[in-house]
């Protein structure tokens, strides 16, 4: 007899969230002008992630966007276009219920019990926001945004570098006064040899190494900023949950278990986010990993499955994520290159995909115009506020900033796939965790191809 699944089963595996949906805003949209005299969008960051010194390209490194002027949208508009974008998910939410959920359901064969409830954590009255983009730090009016947001009841979310913890104590001040519901670092590029030492030594001393770093060097700031702050948080008994983000890639996949224990042992109570890098949004090559890194791949992506089941404490909960990755090396064992290429974002998961139904796109991203549809013409024009992507503005990103929540709904359950209709080329995909954060979304956008694999993996690991 199977054992019974419960609402608290789904918590606990990740494929329910306590949020119906969620808003990524680029807070750090501003123009730059470019050599031939035009005018593009930019994400202003104060961080130089590129590969030629990390794991890895930003594409908001600052040495990627000279030219940048550092005039940000008013926290004001801000406000105003994540409250809309709020307003329209809960009307995409009520719509996919009404219009799709049966449909989603028999596709992906939900049982009747497991199918209440998901129909119940959609029907949830929490949002998540994700202040992002950047050096979202470096906002001006950041303080207050998160404050008027918390007074407003959304659960917010700082991703960012730690730059400021360690630079700006009255910033320290205003963050305890203010508390975030999770604040996500960078766990990037940690260096396993020093892991020990930079986790045991006062405060004041990683300060001192910090000031030490080639400013060009972007992750290895990260690397020095992220454990300050977190350790300022456990140090100073702040409730703020604090998680690392770690993007998987060639240079650290055989140190990640090592590095997660080291987080674990001095961080207890902190989270650790693994992904794998990718390049699909770029039109990359795929091939970020050799044949010898995907077998690496392989042991992790058992690994964080096994560990998801067994109730680590410090892993994120998004077994279904682990099961997509499960799938594509079950599907590509004999060809090490597709599955890399998958991996790296390739085809895996578009949040505009509309077969069976569309809904993937529910957390919602806001931030640079489309240059192919908005031609930004001069300084006074608003920066940022259009709904669409962070890593990719040519497919998704609409013609016009958030203006109601209907025009919300609808790009959510028509724009977007509309738009990517239009477009020439396409966004490949992406495997961003925060955009696949429930099981009805990594679903609804899952590559066909990956479907009969990835239910059979669910089966087995889940029960259904």
């Amino acid at each position: 007899m199977e054992p019974e699944i419960t609402k608290d089963t789904l918590l606990a595996l990740g494929l329910v969230f306590p949020v119906f949906g969620g808003i990524q805003i680029d807070l750090n949209v501003v123009l730059r002008a470019m050599p031939d005299g035009s005018t593009q969008p930019a994400s202003l960051c104060d961080h130089n992630c590129t590969d030629e010194v990390g794991g890895y390209t930003c594409p908001a490194a600052f040495t990627l966007n000279k030219g940048a002027k550092p005039k940000f949208a008013l926290g004001s508009d801000l406000l105003f276009w994540i409250q809309m974008g709020r307003s329209g998910l809960i009307l995409a939410r009520n719509a996919f219920l009404e219009k799709y959920f049966a449909d989603y359901c028999r596709t992906f064969v939900i049982p009747v019990a497991v199918q209440a409830i998901l129909a119940e954590s959609l029907r949830s009255d929490l949002c998540e926001v994700n202040l992002f983009g950047g050096n979202p730090e470096m906002h001006p009016e950041v303080i207050w945004l998160i404050r008027e947001l918390k007074a407003r009841n959304f659960r917010v979310n700082l991703t960012t570098t730690g730059r400021r913890f360690l630079t700006n104590k009255k910033f320290v001040r205003d963050f305890v006064d203010n508390l975030l519901h999770l604040l996500a670092l960078s766990a990037d590029d940690f260096d396993p040899e020093r892991l020990d030492e930079l986790f045991t030594m006062p405060l004041n001393g990683l300060a001192s190494v910090w000031k030490r770093i080639n400013p060009l060097h972007g992750q290895a700031q990260k690397l020095v900023e992220g454990i300050y702050a977190a350790r300022l948080v456990q140090e100073k008994g702040i409730s703020t949950t604090v998680l690392f983000n770690m993007v998987l890639h060639r240079g650290n996949l055989r140190y990640v278990r090592r590095i997660m224990e080291a987080i674990s042992r001095y961080l207890p109570k902190a989270l650790v986010n693994p992904y794998p890098a990718q390049d699909s949004f770029e039109c990359g090559s795929g091939h970020l990993l050799s044949a010898e890194n995907i077998q690496e791949f392989t042991e992790l992506v058992d690994f964080f499955t096994n560990e998801t089941r067994r109730g680590n404490s410090n892993l994120t909960k998004q077994i279904q994520y682990w099961l997509v990755m499960g799938a594509i090396l079950e599907n590509c064992r004999e060809h090490p290159m597709v599955a890399s290429e998958l991996i790296a974002g390739h085809y895996i998961w578009q949040c505009y995909r509309h077969e069976p139904v569309p809904g993937a796109g529910m957390y919602l991203q806001i931030g640079k115009n489309n240059p192919n549809l908005v031609n930004i013409g001069n300084d006074t024009t608003q920066p940022g506020g259009y709904p669409g992507c962070y890593w990719q503005n040519n497919t998704v990103t609409g013609p016009v900033q958030v203006q109601s929540a209907e025009q919300i709904a609808h790009h959510i359950l028509g724009g977007m796939q509309e738009l990517a209709a239009e477009t020439l080329s396409p966004c490949r995909g992406c495997s961003m965790p925060r955009l696949w954060f429930n099981m009805v979304t990594t679903e609804l956008g899952l590559n066909p191809g990956l479907r009969e694999s990835y239910l059979r993996l669910r089966r087995q690991h889940v029960g259904f």
